[in-house]
């Protein structure tokens, strides 16, 4: 039986996925609810689509810092500047790669693999690539 705080977040979390773009409303509540799925998980992948390389690698970077990854960015990453690409982090080994993405999605995919209980293993969002970002 999953903890009444767990399924509430796995239900705001599912309510965001399998749709193209929906506006976080409430970013806390759902910065909140991926922290305390992925603490139930064993690791977690990301998949970003974005403008650029510089807009994906600043989400990787804040979306790792909030889940507990040290993620090293490779400099020459920053020279894809002005085409839309896909970052695909793997958090089991904690790497990366980047590509370049034709299609419109732009956001981030959360997947959360291995944990205790089935129902925590998914694939969740779209969700804005500026997510975590630190506002003053």
């Amino acid at each position: 039986m999953l903890k009444p705080e767990l399924k509430a977040a796995l239900d705001l979390l599912e309510s965001y996925s399998c749709v193209e773009s929906k506006p976080v409303s409430d970013r806390i509540a759902v910065c909140t609810a991926l922290k305390l799925v992925v603490g139930h998980s064993a690791h977690q992948n990301l998949g970003i689509c974005a403008d650029d390389a510089p807009a994906a690698l600043a989400a990787l970077v804040a979306y790792s810092k909030a889940f507990g990854y040290g993620v090293q960015i490779k400099p020459v990453d920053y020279q894809n500047q002005c085409r839309p690409v896909y970052l695909k982090f793997n958090g089991q080994h904690n790497s990366y790669y980047l590509a370049e993405y034709s299609g419109s999605y732009r956001g981030v995919l959360v997947s959360c693999l291995g944990g205790e209980d089935d129902r925590v293993n998914g694939t969740f969002g779209y969700f804005p690539l500026g997510l975590f970002e630190e506002t003053v």
